[in-house]
């Protein structure tokens, strides 16, 4: 290892905090476990895409490309699918490993000029030819224009967001369906009981209560869990996740015109809906294009 100065470093670069190995980042920095990442790491917490920083007119921007683990910076979490600016002294989470940002100013003064630390690693971007895919601009708002522009076309690649095959999105259903069918066919006839006992209610207003307490309980079974990880159990099994078309999760709103309103449309017309989810490249149903979603497969962010 050689001395390198401070008059040596000219671009931004990592600080691996436990080996003080320091990589310098040109335009584009992916890190990842798959191989053909700008950092391929061997680290069971990483996913195989799981981040990318971009360096644009002297600023950096981290993303995480929903990674099953997450990617935070100053401890704090970064959106799925969505940018963080990057400050000089910050410090970033990928996995097991922590980095210290170096901005071309800042912290890099108050290195030792004679401390041993390794040399910058070259990184040579591949160029290749994204997928793009939008972005949410409520978080991009401090990103020049050129670095949105930039941005979006260096998003995604096609493994990142493979969809999920129609034969597992069924089977998922089928599961969420016999599960939220055995706790209705459980709960039904114990609140009827109990409202015509302790309410003095008829049998059929006992029935319509009954009915109203399960339709509440059912949608927290499908609400809840696609809110936090975009995964009901039958996704969960079949390796499955909705997510919004930027790569956020979605919210209760969404999640409820999608599965309450769009659902029903697509199931009312579904001789006309099939043949378009069949021929669709991107596999999204008519449901998933009203409320503009996209299912998933999980298989190669794990």
């Amino acid at each position: 290892m050689s001395a390198l100065k401070n008059s040596q470093i000219r671009k931004s670069c990592l600080l691996d905090i436990k080996t003080q190995e320091i990589i310098e980042i040109d335009e584009v920095l992916s890190v990842g476990r798959q191989p053909g990442n700008d950092l391929t790491l061997n680290d069971s917490k990483l996913s195989r895409n799981h981040a990318r920083i971009i360096r644009q007119d002297g600023d950096l921007f981290i993303m995480d490309l929903c990674s099953k683990n997450g990617t935070l910076v100053n401890e704090t979490p970064v959106q799925q699918g969505n940018s963080t600016q990057l400050n000089d002294g910050d410090i970033i989470h990928l996995g097991h490993r922590t980095y210290k940002v170096l901005g071309d100013s800042g912290s890099i003064g108050s290195f030792d000029q004679n401390a041993e630390i390794p040399e910058c690693h070259e990184i040579e971007i591949e160029q290749t030819k994204p997928k793009k895919r939008k972005t949410s601009s409520k978080n991009l708002e401090n990103m020049p224009t050129s670095s949105i522009s930039k941005f979006h076309s260096s998003t995604e690649d096609e493994t990142q967001y493979a969809p999920a095959k129609f034969i597992n999105r069924l089977i998922a259903n089928i599961i969420d369906a016999t599960i939220t069918g055995k706790i209705s066919t459980l709960l039904y006839p114990i609140i009827v009981i109990n409202f015509k006992k302790f309410l003095s209610l008829t049998h059929g207003d006992a029935g319509l209560a009954a009915s109203s307490i399960i339709f509440i309980i059912t949608g927290v079974y499908y609400i809840l869990p696609l809110m936090k990880s975009g995964q009901t159990l039958g996704k969960k099994i079949l390796k499955i996740k909705l997510i919004h078309n930027d790569g956020n999760q979605m919210n209760m709103v969404q999640i409820i015109l999608r599965e309450y309103i769009f659902k029903l449309i697509t199931v009312s017309f579904t001789l006309f809906t099939l043949p378009q989810y069949l021929s669709n490249k991107d596999k999204r149903a008519l449901h998933d294009l009203l409320a503009t979603t996209r299912v998933i497969s999980t298989k190669d962010l794990d």
